[in-house]
């Protein structure tokens, strides 16, 4: 069954495609241009282009600040994907629910078409329920593991070495402390492309805790109240679909976020990337986050 995940992130595959194809020859365009082509907001725009840079397509702009990539491409882009796009297209579904049979549909066209190896094996192999076996493994030998090429919320890719603690929400996520944050993190399954199992065991001892909407975890509970437009609204559920019940719409364009967290450090993340779009509310620990915001870069 299609799930309500699945069908959030196709649409986003298809955005960063849509860009790549934009950025790939003139007429080039600016941020603003691009995100209303793409019908995203211009912050999902620089994280698209944060994207394409960390798997190696290196966005330039020019002195217009028009974005575009300096790459040789073939004169006629209508004889479709090059074998850059190629690849990257096989990484991202590599990262996407495997319960979506869209995804297997585009395999097969990508195998049929470009023939990069057994592209459906590669890429159906590390399903979530892999992953689920991999670390329930790594749990109950207590051996740390490496998260390869996790994609968060914001579609930045990284590799993650991690102990891990427990599954959390019916085994769709996996509470771990990592070694190179030195916290606790909360990852989702489907967005892990390979857990690596390593031989080097678990040196503490870790508990599990209760994480906030945000995945992150806490000494103690908060209360954070914003006031949000509609376009940060929307952002937000597309990063935290589970604040949805926490919502209330106080007029057309204006939204309320009653929020409860462990700690500011995740909510203020998201608030600070939208400075201008957000407003934080009296009431509950309002001070207090504001307080911690202002430490920071924006001044609320």
């Amino acid at each position: 069954m299609v799930t309500r995940s699945d069908r959030r992130e196709l649409p986003k595959l298809y955005r960063i495609f849509n860009l790549i194809k934009l950025l790939s020859a003139p007429p080039y365009y600016s941020v603003k241009e691009l995100a209303a082509r793409l019908d995203v907001s211009q912050k999902t725009v620089y994280n698209y282009l944060n994207l394409l840079e960390v798997i190696g397509y290196e966005p330039d702009v020019n002195k217009h600040n028009q974005y575009f990539l300096p790459l040789e491409r073939r004169s006629n882009l209508a004889d479709g994907l090059g074998v850059d796009e190629a690849k990257y297209l096989q990484e991202m579904l590599w990262q996407m629910p495997d319960t979506d049979h869209r995804r297997n549909q585009l395999l097969l066209w990508l195998n049929k078409q470009y023939a990069i190896g057994p592209v459906v094996e590669s890429l159906t192999r590390y399903t979530p329920s892999e992953h689920r076996a991999v670390l329930t493994k790594a749990i109950e030998n207590k051996l740390r593991v490496k998260l390869i090429n996790y994609r968060d919320a914001r579609g930045t890719i990284t590799t993650r070495y991690v102990e891990p603690v427990a599954f959390q929400q019916d085994y769709t996520y996996v509470y771990v402390y990592d070694l190179d944050r030195k916290d606790y993190r909360q990852f989702h399954l489907s967005r892990i492309s390979y857990v690596e199992l390593t031989q080097q065991p678990i040196t503490g001892e870790h508990t599990q805790a209760i994480p906030d909407l945000f995945g992150w975890t806490g000494d103690g509970w908060y209360n954070v109240k914003l006031e949000l437009t509609s376009r940060s609204k929307q952002l937000l559920l597309e990063d935290y679909p589970a604040v949805r019940p926490y919502l209330t719409e106080l007029d057309k364009d204006r939204f309320l976020a009653d929020l409860t967290v462990r700690g500011f450090q995740g909510v203020g993340r998201w608030v600070l990337g939208l400075c201008a779009e957000v407003r934080v509310l009296a009431g509950g620990d309002g001070a207090a986050f504001r307080e911690y915001l202002n430490g920071k870069w924006c001044s609320f």
